[in-house]
């Protein structure tokens, strides 16, 4: 399975737990579906959150609530009073700063989660390829860091 995806999942699940905790009303009969069940224009945005953040490390919450704006307003969403899946609208539409706290948690929350599994996959791939390295003959680890010297025959 994609890592992306996996993380993605992880973070929905997040979101949805909070929405849960926080009494958030059920506006839109998707929002606190499961992952397994949540359309796929949800889960594709989810996914393009993780790439975001995988992309740009050092990425602020804020700076992860403008690249979901910009995203959403490419595909056709706009500022709407409730969400509407239908007609596109979202009360979320807005700058950052104009959004409620409970609102900027859900960034702080994805930040967080997203961030904190790419650094944790990075550093077991690093870990893995040095296990790697010490595990095979020299020869072999050498191909790792090109280090490989060919005598010309064969």
């Amino acid at each position: 399975m994609d890592l992306y995806y996996q993380i993605a999942e992880v973070c929905h699940e997040a979101n949805r737990a909070y929405r849960l905790a926080m009494n958030e009303p059920e506006a839109d009969g998707y929002s606190r579906l499961p992952w397994s069940e949540a359309p796929e224009w949800q889960r594709y945005s989810v996914i393009q959150g993780v790439k975001f953040k995988a992309e740009f490390p050092l990425s602020t919450p804020a700076d992860s609530h403008q690249s979901w704006l910009i995203q959403k307003q490419n595909d056709g969403w706009m500022y709407g009073p409730e969400k509407n899946v239908e007609l596109k609208m979202h009360p979320c539409m807005v700058e950052y700063d104009e959004l409620p706290a409970e609102q900027r948690a859900k960034d702080h929350i994805f930040q967080a989660i997203a961030g904190t599994l790419l650094r944790q996959h990075e550093e077991n791939t690093r870990e893995f390829v040095e296990a790697l390295k010490q595990s095979v003959p020299k020869n072999v680890a050498d191909a790792f860091d090109g280090g490989v010297q060919h005598d010309g025959q064969g």
